[in-house]
């Protein structure tokens, strides 16, 4: 999408994928902050410039993003280069082939007070579908829906620009927390033919899954509005109740529901390790 559009629809993705970048949004208490992060090679050949120092800062980052990845997930080699398949795509590794051009991948980072937590790579195929094929979240922060949150505000601004499907690669033992606690479906193989031009980072003995996304309509509406305030009302009170530690819960109905959330992101967390073969 750097160098060449579908479409007007496609532009204007590419258009609000920048106007994100690097620009931290405030998603919980405790100074949570979720950033759209992308490593352009071709900045580097701006040499002499301040260029240099973001891009020192910007690669540290994505560093740090890589070895989250690397605590959570076991080796993926490249089987055609050797390459670590997560390095490529973090750090967007160029091909002339296909399979194997991670250009377009960008890098979810969601933080505390600057310190990483969670991580998620995502790739955007224009307005019908984007990617998300690795998620991840350091040891010490699991178990408190963070994964949850990441993918939240990830789906929120995807629904902003206009960007009609989710998809993401489940190992089985997974499968059924993607499908019950994220609204995931398993894509069937009609599903699967919609995309044959999309090169989705797939992994063996993994089932895909897909969601749709319902995009926000234009800010104009004051029903719209009254909406989206109802909307964030809900998720503020939701995350707070699990981030308060201090507070206990006034609904018992309230407390089981955190702690099914907190178990499913237990399974995604802990479990969700890919296969290297």
């Amino acid at each position: 999408m750097e160098n060449w559009f579908c479409g007007k629809e496609c532009e204007q993705i590419y258009a609000g994928l920048q106007s994100l970048l690097g620009k931290p949004l405030i998603v919980g208490p405790n100074n949570l902050t979720w950033t759209l992060e992308k490593f352009n090679n071709s900045e580097s050949s701006a040499a002499g410039s301040s260029l240099n120092d973001l891009l020192a800062e910007k690669y540290s980052k994505l560093s740090v993003a890589l070895s989250v990845m690397h605590e959570c997930f076991d080796p993926l080699k490249n089987p055609f280069t050797g390459r670590d398949i997560i390095d490529d795509v973090i750090f967007n590794s160029r091909s002339e082939l296909n399979r194997l051009n991670f250009q377009g991948f960008y890098s979810v980072l969601l933080e505390q007070n600057e310190e990483l937590i969670s991580v998620a790579t995502i790739r955007v195929f224009g307005q019908k579908v984007a990617e998300v094929p690795l998620v991840g979240t350091r040891i010490q922060y699991r178990r408190l829906g963070m994964c949850r949150i990441l993918m939240n505000e990830l789906e929120k601004n995807l629904m902003h620009l206009g960007v009609e499907r989710l998809v993401l690669p489940a190992v089985p033992t997974v499968l059924e927390t993607w499908t019950k606690s994220f609204g995931f479906a398993q894509m069937s193989n009609f599903d699967r033919s919609q995309f044959l031009d999309c090169a989705f980072l797939d992994f063996q003995e993994t089932v895909l899954c897909q969601k749709f996304l319902t995009r926000i309509p234009s800010p104009q509406s004051g029903v719209t509005r009254e909406t989206e305030r109802k909307a964030q009302d809900v998720f503020t009170l939701r995350y707070r109740n699990e981030f308060d530690k201090s507070s206990s819960a006034s609904e018992v109905d309230q407390a089981e529901e955190i702690e099914r959330s907190r178990m499913d992101e237990q399974v995604l967390e802990c479990v969700f390790t890919l296969p290297t073969s």
